[in-house]
């Protein structure tokens, strides 16, 4: 399918990062639609932010969908859903609707219950970073429809990754990414917040250098195969960190949090007799013993 036109639904910061994408590489034809519109303390800033880009805004979803080859959804994950359905009843067979909203797999299969029944094609999206700070976006794609889309995302703007699977599963790993990045942000700030209050911040940035020296991904590796044989004395370690903390009147929610699991670790027994680090799979799989839910 040549796609000629583009709606968005959802004009906040991803749906207006897209259409100035789109327009700045295409001659597309876009409209959007934001329910921000009947809020008269935002829609004057909305509809300035529209015109700017050459983009028709609408108040609601409806009949205006049927001139639109592909649909984009970037709205509150708690109406990703509805918003599904609305569209469905709008939208031309054959047509493509791309779910980019951060809900979890199973609510990304429910949207695409009656985007199915509709006769229209379903695509799971999943934006993996955010829309400011000048960087590429990357983002993951499953779907029919899916080359359709990277098609039209420039790539100065996306790094798009096509991946096997079906409709929720990009999704899944955006879910499983926050498991990490969202509690990554948290520790930020309870470790900044301290760093702040003693004075040591810059410096502090400087002793994270070590961290640049290897690729991320092996970096969680090697703290994860390590854990096991090293709980005991990490977990000491984080009980110092809990009274520096303390002393500093900072909140240590996070540091509490970790101190928990590496008791837990500890007092279940699992560390090998030998103290030898095993390799990941195998780490996994005694992890999962104290860890998964099903073993409770």
């Amino acid at each position: 399918m040549t796609v000629k036109s583009v709606a968005i639904i959802g004009f906040g910061e991803g749906g207006r990062y897209l259409a100035e994408s789109l327009k700045a590489n295409s001659n597309l034809a876009i409209a959007a639609q934001d329910a921000g519109l009947s809020n008269p303390d935002v829609a004057k800033q909305l509809q300035a932010e529209a015109q700017a880009l050459d983009v028709d805004l609408h108040a609601q979803v409806g009949a205006w969908l049927l001139g639109f080859d592909v649909v984009f959804s970037l709205v509150p994950g708690t109406v990703a859903v509805e918003v599904a359905t609305l569209a469905a009843a709008h939208m031309k067979p054959g047509s493509i609707f791309v779910d980019l909203n951060s809900i979890t797999g199973d609510m990304v299969r429910d949207a695409a219950r009656p985007i199915s029944h509709a006769g229209l094609r379903m695509v799971d999206g999943s934006v993996l970073g955010n829309f400011q700070g000048g960087n590429k976006v990357p983002v993951l794609l499953v779907g029919d429809g899916a080359t359709e889309v990277e098609n039209l995302m420039p790539a100065d703007r996306f790094i798009v990754d096509i991946i096997a699977g079906e409709v929720g599963d990009a999704s899944a790993i955006k879910m499983l990414r926050s498991v990490l990045m969202k509690g990554l942000e948290a520790l930020c700030v309870e470790c900044l917040v301290a760093a702040e209050k003693q004075g040591v911040t810059e410096t502090l940035f400087q002793a994270f250098k070590d961290l640049d020296e290897r690729p991320f991904v092996r970096t969680l590796e090697i703290m994860t195969v390590t854990h096991i044989v090293h709980a005991e004395r990490r977990m000491k370690e984080v009980e110092r960190v809990s009274s520096v903390l303390e002393k500093d009147g900072v909140r240590g929610l996070m540091t509490e949090a970790t101190y928990k699991l590496f008791k837990n670790t500890v007092d279940s027994g699992i560390r090998p007799d030998d103290g030898k680090v095993r390799p990941l799979p195998e780490t996994l799989a005694m992890l999962d013993t104290i860890y998964s839910t099903s073993s409770s």
